[in-house]
């Protein structure tokens, strides 16, 4: 079942939250995003539910720790999608400064410290956004294909990327043959993907995200198939 748009945004909010740096509110966050992802995904929602009785037991100081020791130690674990899909390369600046001017359309604070491609900026980034097709393609062409790398699965070749995408871009009207996401993309195939090289409570959270936006797809792929099949019909 799919969520409602206003569900489906305050899902995106709650992962964001739960995949930033550890705080107070982790477990409620956890709680609540369990609670959503349930009518859509059960087997994500039993994932939360294991990583939020983590939680539940597990003290303040220590939670940093994993969390320092699981995202910012270990290079297949880097918490930021254009560090996965480009590489520290040239590209991913661009889809840094293409991120950066979606987010100030949306009114979303991108002077602090943090690099735009975070992964907890991207999903906060897509509960305001309301330009779907964009959010589509940052997420099959960016989150996904990140998602992928960090959790160790084989990374697929995206729909988007047999045609010819394009992304409008927010600022002046550009438009970014390709999509800013897949122009890059392309380009940086073949360098090698990681594998988690040891098992940390995040990558419940990391897998519950991953396979609720790619339960979400399959939806939308089969609704729009019905709707198409329906219009034959009725032809």
């Amino acid at each position: 079942m799919l969520l409602n748009e206003t569900k489906e945004r305050q899902m995106y909010r709650l992962f964001g939250d739960i995949l930033d740096y550890p705080h107070q509110g982790l477990s409620a966050a956890v709680d609540r995003c369990e609670s959503l992802v349930a009518a859509c995904n059960p087997e994500g929602a039993g994932l939360l539910r294991d990583f939020k009785a983590f939680v539940q037991v597990t003290s303040q100081g220590c939670l940093e720790e994993i969390y320092s020791a699981y995202f910012d130690l270990n290079p297949v674990c880097y918490p930021y999608v254009g560090y996965h899909i480009f590489g520290e390369s040239y590209k991913r600046s661009t889809f840094l400064i293409r991120l950066k001017e979606l987010y100030r359309a949306c009114g979303l604070p991108v002077d602090g410290p943090e690099l735009p491609d975070r992964l907890s900026l991207v999903l906060r980034f897509l509960s305001i956004s309301e330009d779907r097709e964009l959010n589509q393609e940052l997420i099959e062409d960016g989150l996904l294909p990140a998602l992928d790398r960090i959790t160790g699965k084989k990374p697929a070749v995206s729909s988007a990327m047999e045609g010819d995408m394009q992304l409008e871009g927010h600022s002046a009207g550009e438009v970014l043959g390709g999509g800013f996401v897949l122009e890059a993309m392309q380009s940086s195939e073949g360098e090698g993907q990681g594998n988690l090289t040891s098992k940390n409570p995040y990558e419940q959270a990391l897998v519950a995200l991953r396979i609720t936006l790619e339960s979400s797809r399959r939806e939308d792929e089969d609704s729009l198939a019905a709707s198409r099949n329906g219009g034959v019909n009725h032809a």
